[in-house]
């Protein structure tokens, strides 16, 4: 049983996943980890100065969603299609960690590249409370390699998540049947 099952089959309704837990989750978690960062404080410490509205829609949520729309369609969709067919060819259809080890790695090298810009920008808008416009500017001034500084860490932890994620849920699931 494939994580698509819970989500329909289709990269579309995995990539739409992604975009609502971008807008409605991820973007104002990181937003209140970043401002704790900048300011020297704890999220709680954030959530007692700031007012509702910008802790609700914080700078960096347009780009926070399209990042997690590769990222989701990845994780739900591309990663297991690669298993499948890696399954198919290299062990008939059986299961193998290796397979799962390696499918969520090449599902990354797709995931990363096309996640890292908006993930950039959207921790520049959210450290520095400005635009799209000025977060782009800004780090094309200050970065010697602008929007595509950290892709390759970035990417390779990318891979681990789309790794344990699905793995730790099939298990958790094969334990509780």
């Amino acid at each position: 049983e494939r994580l698509t099952a819970f989500l329909g089959k289709g990269p579309l309704a995995a990539c739409l996943a992604g975009a609502v837990g971008g807008l409605c989750v991820a973007s104002q978690i990181e937003g209140c980890i970043t401002k704790a960062h900048v300011w020297k404080t704890t999220p709680l410490g954030v959530i007692r100065l700031m007012s509702l509205r910008p802790l609700l829609l914080p700078k960096g949520m347009v780009m926070t969603m399209c990042r997690e729309v590769p990222c989701s369609g990845c994780l739900f969709f591309l990663r297991d299609w690669i298993t499948e067919r890696l399954e198919e060819r290299l062990n008939g259809g059986a299961g193998h960690l290796g397979v799962e080890v390696l499918s969520a790695y090449l599902a990354a090298f797709v995931a990363g590249p096309l996640s890292h810009p908006q993930s950039v920008v959207a921790a520049r808008q959210q450290a520095k409370d400005i635009t799209i416009q000025a977060a782009i500017a800004d780090i094309r001034r200050t970065s010697p390699h602008g929007l595509w500084t950290g892709v390759v860490p970035r990417t390779v932890a990318l891979g681990g998540t789309l790794f344990i994620v699905p793995y730790m849920m099939k298990t958790v699931r094969r334990c509780l049947l």
